[in-house]
């Protein structure tokens, strides 16, 4: 991809780091951002909160303020990305990001990392972002660089180690119970944890690779599998099977110890008493509540607080959010939604569906699609002047989806969306 905001008259400034961003990665474990160019942006990729095992490679960075910014400032918590580097750390190769040149007054890298990360770079010419200039300067803590590797692992991309290495490498230190944090200790940990025992869940065979430290692993999953995070996990698997009442039951059973598992759960009984049966309605009550967790931050809030924003309408990126329709502008909405917004089919197979909303000629709007717990998996850019969308559902798995239309940067329908394949 290349990311350019055409908007900008000059170069980017300080102020633009936390809001003219060309990648934003956000509470996203094992995400890849591999070979974009980004022209022109505050932040080139922006990495905030806890990302572990993600990959940010091949990327060039033209004339943007800072290049990679690791995100702590609100709240002050430095971001997890696990090692930046090809490999082991001591044999591996760069990850060969490139800097073309940097705004008046930027630097390549800023921010905060925690834990400390081989982050290794292509010594020499323009893949080399030195002066590394960043701040805080704990970031330079564990960062090592490459000297003496020219191998090109873009034309390959990146060749996954083998498979014990990589076990440990993505969840070794949360399973041996190692991983520390400066802050919100408890919360970050119960984040990792969720992680891990998800990807092992979802990739059973790394529990059984037939070496010495297999119990390690077997151990963690079977201690969470029994835990509130294999409880939501369960409900999860429910609500993706469309089984409702076994959803509500495997809900109930969690008895939340902290606040992330709180809002996870209350904002999963909201979702299966409206939105899972069709109804798109809330209580006062629920509106409250839905609302309450959706003003909180997600690196203390967890990812219910992803989900009532999804469900209220709000970017789930952003906490100082707008509301989905004004108040004024209510029964206007309504009336109009009553004949259009729909999809068909719904459920839906693989293949192709159709958006039925007009869109007039002089509107911008878009169709998003986001998981239930508020991760963006879709977005399509709607024609203007059309009433019938088609859209591309390959690329999803089956399951039960939220989407928003979105008119002029305002969100005009959401409805729900089941897949089947």
């Amino acid at each position: 991809n290349t990311i350019t905001k055409a908007a900008v008259t000059g170069n980017p400034v300080a102020a633009m780091v936390a809001t003219l961003q060309g990648v934003n990665v956000e509470n996203s474990p094992q995400t890849t951002v591999l070979a974009n160019t980004m022209n022109k942006t505050g932040s080139g990729i922006y990495c905030n909160g806890q990302n572990p095992n993600s990959t940010l490679a091949c990327n060039t960075f033209n004339t943007c303020f800072t290049g990679i910014n690791f995100n702590a400032v609100s709240p002050p918590v430095p971001t997890n990305v696990g090692d930046q580097i090809a490999g082991p750390t001591t044999n591996g190769f760069a990850q060969k990001n490139k800097w073309i040149a940097i705004a008046p007054g930027g630097t390549k890298m800023m921010g905060d990392i925690f834990p400390a990360i081989h982050f290794w770079w292509k010594g020499g010419g323009v893949f080399t972002p030195l002066p590394h200039l960043v701040s805080p300067a704990s970031f330079t803590t564990g960062a090592v660089q490459s000297t003496t590797n020219n191998f090109d692992i873009c034309a390959t991309q990146i060749a996954p180690p083998p498979p014990g290495q990589q076990r440990e490498q993505m969840f070794g230190s949360i399973a041996r119970n190692q991983l520390n944090f400066p802050q919100f200790d408890a919360e970050n940990k119960w984040v990792n944890r969720q992680y891990a025992f998800r990807s092992l869940k979802e990739n059973p065979s790394m529990l059984t690779l037939g070496m010495p430290d297999d119990s390690v692993y077997q151990n963690f999953y079977n201690q969470y599998a029994s835990d509130n995070i294999g409880r939501f996990t369960q409900v999860n698997d429910f609500i993706a099977a469309n089984d409702l009442t076994n959803a509500v039951q495997a809900n109930n059973a969690v008895a939340p110890a902290n606040l992330i598992e709180s809002n996870r759960k209350q904002a999963n009984e909201i979702y299966l008493n409206s939105w899972a049966q069709g109804i798109l309605s809330f209580t006062p009550a629920d509106s409250a509540a839905l609302y309450n967790i959706a003003m909180q931050e997600p690196v203390t809030g967890g990812d219910g607080v992803y989900s009532a924003r999804v469900i209220l309408g709000l970017d789930p990126t952003n906490s100082s959010s707008r509301m989905i329709i004004a108040e004024d502008n209510k029964q206007e909405v309504a009336q109009a939604i009553k004949v259009s917004g729909k999809i068909y089919p719904n459920p839906a197979m693989k293949g192709e569906a159709v958006l039925d909303y007009p869109v007039d000629e002089k509107d911008n709007a878009a169709l998003e699609i986001y998981s239930i717990v508020g991760r963006k998996e879709a977005s399509y850019q709607l024609i203007s002047g059309t009433k019938y969308h088609q859209f591309d559902i390959s690329n999803l798995t089956e399951g039960i989806y939220l989407y928003h239309v979105i008119v002029n940067e305002v969100n005009v329908y959401t409805n729900k969306l089941v897949i089947i394949k």
